[in-house]
């Protein structure tokens, strides 16, 4: 923050992603880290519940498009699904 004060840059905004798990966010407040936003990045929560809204850009100057993220989440859930499948019966052994 103080360098891009220094520069001339008072208005600049701080971003941080990549991975940011509410233990990590914890760390960064705690450290009172210089951040204006949090991007959570690869980041899935173990209930998916608590997943509330998801974004991603899907043109780029009228050509569609679709970042890579977006095929880890289905890997992800297609995995979920299998385990659920070979999961055994409640009750049985």
């Amino acid at each position: 923050r103080e360098e891009l004060n220094k520069a001339g840059f008072p208005k600049v905004k701080i971003v941080a992603s990549s991975g940011f798990s509410p233990a990590k966010c914890r760390m960064m407040a705690t450290s009172e880290a210089p951040v204006d936003v949090i991007g959570t990045g690869s980041f899935l929560p173990e209930k998916w519940s608590e997943t509330y809204a998801t974004a991603d850009i899907i043109a780029y100057d009228g050509k569609p498009m679709v970042k890579l993220g977006r095929e880890f989440l289905t890997q992800r859930w297609e995995s979920l699904l299998q385990e659920a499948e070979l999961a055994p019966a409640s009750g049985t052994v």
